[in-house]
């Protein structure tokens, strides 16, 4: 009895939140029971059965007489073996072969049962039913303004087919799948929701539209800090032991992906202008090295040392952490201290470091442009270098105008902003080289049109 109540209860209370049972619940098996017992053959068992149990019998007397312990006896026959591999199974095979017909459901046979049973219209039933499995099927994310989204059924043939059509097209909506590859006992909802980024999932998200950042985003950043920190570090939170970097694994985040690309453009510009990012001379080979708070160190990519072209120094940023957060801490640091020493604007390092490079040491190079406009010609055959060169280049220009933004008032901090990019331009040898009538050429001074144009400043260069 106790196994019988086990298995009448087997479906109720299941943990698995992504099925629903018809039939099931120990009221539903009991009256199925009910109707299928009346009809139950109250004959014989098959000889065979019959005589392996009077046999059973027989031995059992025999072994009575010879005064055998019963212990020992009950041990040779095994009768719950017996029983359930002889008696269960033939009772099994009968109900299968004779009562298929009140066994073996489709799916929709069996809510068209069970909607008889509770006195509910059958159609509104399935309905309602299959209504609750489409709103168990949906997707456990964000809802955002865009996120698209798949729903899909899935049925067998004979399921589909004792629906009516108009029940068929208020279900499905024509999203059904219709095979017999599916069991006829069951009909699957799928539901998926697509255009999600991590930033959506709010303790991912690194902070959006005014929100704080996620606390699993700032515990991970919280030991990236610390890795970044210790170039001695022995555990990471990856197998592989640089897939924290951002020259590895990018953000999930994109509005973090995308400023962490920025301040590695910005490191780059204000490291050349500042001569903490310097050219020198290693083995026979001009390399770079970054002269820090704590001394010198030559920048490394995949442990190998950075030679001179810009497009190298930039890739190799992104490997060196905490190279570009101390370059933008001392700019943010150095700004201040001669904003508050009430130094001339001319004098202040950004401006004599923009317009004349000193520790990167070039060839046709004199300021802070020229290296951005050579970026563009170091490697013309890869398109990933011009769109980097040509981010840089708007990088540099914005930097300037932020920069006088800081230390002069609105108006005038446009004209100083618009006369320095002026300099620069008209001082460039790059530029100078450069035949006016190259697509490159007419997109540097096109940019800087623009520029001066946000600035209120006429369109002067040529």
């Amino acid at each position: 009895m106790l196994e019988i109540n086990q298995l009448a209860r087997k479906f109720d209370g299941v943990s698995d939140p992504t099925k629903r049972y018809v039939l099931a619940n120990k009221e539903m098996l009991e009256q199925t029971w009910e109707r299928i017992r009346q009809s139950v053959d109250h004959g014989f068992l098959p000889d065979s059965i019959s005589q392996k149990i009077y046999q059973s019998l027989y031995n059992r007397f025999i072994e009575r007489k010879n005064n055998r312990g019963a212990e020992e006896f009950y041990k040779e026959t095994k009768v719950e073996v017996f029983f359930r591999e002889n008696v269960l199974n033939f009772c099994r095979n009968e109900l299968a072969s004779k009562h298929h017909d009140k066994l073996d459901l489709t799916i929709t046979q069996a809510l068209r049962i069970e909607a008889s049973r509770l006195g509910i219209d059958p159609d509104d039933y399935l309905y309602k039913r299959m209504k609750a499995i489409e709103e168990l099927a949906q997707p456990y994310v964000p809802i955002t303004n865009e996120y698209r989204s798949l729903k899909y059924w899935g049925l067998h043939t004979e399921s589909f087919n004792l629906l009516s059509e108009q029940l068929q097209n208020e279900l499905f909506n024509e999203k059904q799948i219709v095979d017999d590859a599916f069991k006829r006992n069951e009909i699957v909802c799928y539901r998926a929701h697509y255009g999600l980024s991590v930033s959506d999932f709010t303790k991912f998200s690194s902070g959006k539209n005014g929100k704080p950042p996620g606390v699993y985003y700032e515990a991970y950043h919280r030991l990236v800090s610390k890795l970044n920190e210790d170039e001695n570090r022995t555990i990471t939170p990856h197998l592989d032991r640089n897939w924290h970097l951002p020259a590895y694994m990018p953000d999930l985040n994109p509005e973090r992906a995308e400023l962490e690309t920025n301040r590695t453009d910005r490191a780059l510009l204000l490291g050349v202008i500042y001569g903490w990012l310097q050219l020198v001379n290693s083995d026979g080979k001009r390399v770079y090295q970054y002269s820090g708070n704590q001394g010198t160190k030559l920048l490394l990519k995949f442990g190998e040392k950075v030679e001179e072209d810009t497009f190298n120094l930039h890739e190799a940023l992104p490997h060196n952490p905490v190279i570009y957060d101390e370059i933008l801490e001392r700019f943010q640091e150095t700004q201040e201290t001669q904003i508050r020493n009430n130094r001339e604007i001319h004098e202040h390092d950004f401006i004599r470091g923009a317009v004349e490079i000193s520790k990167v040491r070039k060839d046709g190079i004199r300021n802070i442009l020229d290296l951005v406009l050579a970026y563009d010609q170091e490697f013309i055959s890869n398109p990933s270098l011009t769109e980097r060169a040509d981010r840089l280049r708007q990088c540099l220009l914005t930097e300037i105008c932020e920069y006088f933004k800081k230390v002069k008032r609105t108006e005038s901090a446009k004209r100083s902003a618009a006369n320095l990019i002026y300099q620069l331009w008209k001082e460039s040898e790059v530029r100078q080289r450069t035949p006016q009538d190259s697509e490159e050429y007419h997109k540097w001074l096109n940019d800087i049109n623009n520029k001066l144009n946000s600035l209120n400043q006429e369109r002067v260069l040529v």
